[in-house]
């Protein structure tokens, strides 16, 4: 006659909660049906302790790089407006350079009429 071992582990304080085989036979120690597991904690506190130490340290460095980028973008746009100030510094406007050669054009006309034929 066979007897198969099959109890309840949570309440029991005989068996080690490393090892829990189910079905098992008592003379052969083989289990019946296949079924043979082992427990262990899938997450100890030092893997749990690890991982947030990474991922404290990995948003801290996705912090600091993200504020890089905007500092260097900053900085991109501060020369790109310094360079758009020295040309527009350097070379006259389209409309002071029109004007003037309008006003070249006209002052002949308005002379003749302030003063008459000449």
């Amino acid at each position: 006659m066979q007897k198969t071992l099959l109890r309840d582990f949570t309440n029991s304080s005989e068996t080690s909660p490393n090892k829990v085989l189910l079905g098992t036979n008592l003379r052969s120690g083989l289990p019946q049906s296949g079924v043979s597991r082992k427990l262990e904690p899938s997450m100890t506190n030092e893997i749990i302790f690890y991982t947030q130490i990474s991922s404290i340290f990995a948003f801290i460095v996705a912090i600091f790089g993200l504020y890089r980028l905007l500092v260097s973008q900053k900085d991109a746009s501060i020369e790109l407006l310094k360079e758009k100030n020295d040309f527009s510094e350097a070379t006259p406007s389209r409309d002071t350079h029109a004007s003037s050669i309008i006003l070249q054009d006209i002052q002949p006309f308005t002379i003749f009429l302030r003063y008459g034929p000449v």
